[in-house]
């Protein structure tokens, strides 16, 4: 029997560097695993994270976005009231004598035309001539 037992040693000495080197590789193997289910975990947590953010600024997005329509509805109403209000303004009367006008007024005038006939040719008032006329005696009179 102790032939038995000294080939069983023999067989368990030899497995040893077989059985160290498959317990290093299945040590790995474990901590390849332990490591893979961390990254997972580190993982889902992390797009658990982001989706809050995500959710986050959406919903102040959101919030942004109606305070924009509102500001825009608030101005389209302004803009309705302003345009209801410039409908009822009546339109403003033409503008009266221009520098060209007056000049060629008084060139008429000191060629010899009336008042009525300057009006005519220029289109504008025969009031409006006389005033400029008037102006034009008085500022003559004081230089």
């Amino acid at each position: 029997m102790t032939a038995l037992w000294d080939w069983a040693g023999r067989i368990e000495r030899a497995l040893d560097p077989v059985i160290a080197i498959g317990s290093i590789l299945f040590g790995l193997l474990l901590a390849c695993a332990a490591a893979s289910f961390l990254a997972m975990a580190r993982s889902k947590a992390a797009e658990v994270f982001a989706a809050a953010r995500v959710q986050d600024v959406e919903a102040r997005c959101h919030l942004e976005v109606e305070s924009v329509r509102a500001s825009v509805a608030d101005l389209t109403s302004q803009l309705d009231e302003v345009r209801h209000h410039t409908a009822i303004i009546p339109v403003a009367p033409k503008p009266g004598f221009n520098l060209a006008k007056r000049s060629e007024a008084l060139r008429l005038h000191r060629r010899g035309a009336a008042a009525p006939e300057i009006a005519v040719e220029l289109g504008i008032p025969t009031a409006e001539v006389d005033l400029l006329l008037k102006v034009h005696r008085i500022v003559i009179r004081n230089l």
